[in-house]
């Protein structure tokens, strides 16, 4: 979806992607260190990437950010969004956090990403909730969305792996501000 949403908290600042940020996200994710971090793993070739973002551009339920990290010179260092978004229902799903840089990493960027997000959801968006699905191995994002307030509610095997659908409702925000 092209959006112009923009916040910041601190040193972190989401934007809007754009098409100058795909090949920075394609590489995060074709780095082979982040793969196992997605239930598909495959290979993203440039005209791929493209496709994708065009795709993502015509959505009108995807809403995807840049995460920027610095307060002199801001940097893109991930990404993450909220996508099938359903404002009927008051749904939507989060997902594709990636902190793509090493240097970003262990600094508690995802925490802040997935609440900033979350957040944005609730009130901008009046979601209820926003559901997630995640690698049972994945253990640091699981941390990540445990410390956020994300509640496990389902697990189930997909393409060989081990899954857990994973919830955060309105009501729970007060608990983590």
């Amino acid at each position: 979806m092209d959006h112009n949403y923009m916040f910041s908290l601190g040193e972190v600042t989401l934007t809007p992607i754009c098409e100058s940020d795909i090949e920075v996200m394609r590489g995060w994710r074709n780095d082979p260190l982040n793969q196992p971090a997605f239930l598909t793993s495959s290979y993203i070739h440039a005209e791929q990437q493209k496709l994708w973002f065009y795709s993502y551009l015509a959505k009108a339920d995807d809403i995807m950010f840049i995460v920027n990290f610095g307060v002199e010179s801001p940097g893109r260092v991930g990404m993450a969004g909220l996508y099938n978004i359903n404002k009927l229902q008051g749904k939507a799903e989060f997902g594709r956090l990636l902190i793509g840089e090493s240097f970003a990493r262990g600094k508690g960027l995802g925490i802040i990403v997935t609440r900033m997000i979350c957040e944005f959801g609730f009130k901008e968006l009046n979601l209820n909730e926003i559901c997630l699905e995640v690698l049972n191995n994945n253990s640091s994002a699981k941390n990540v969305y445990i410390k956020v307030g994300f509640i496990e509610t389902d697990r189930f095997i997909s393409e060989g792996k081990d899954i857990i659908r994973m919830s955060l409702f309105k009501e729970n925000l007060n608990e983590f501000n």
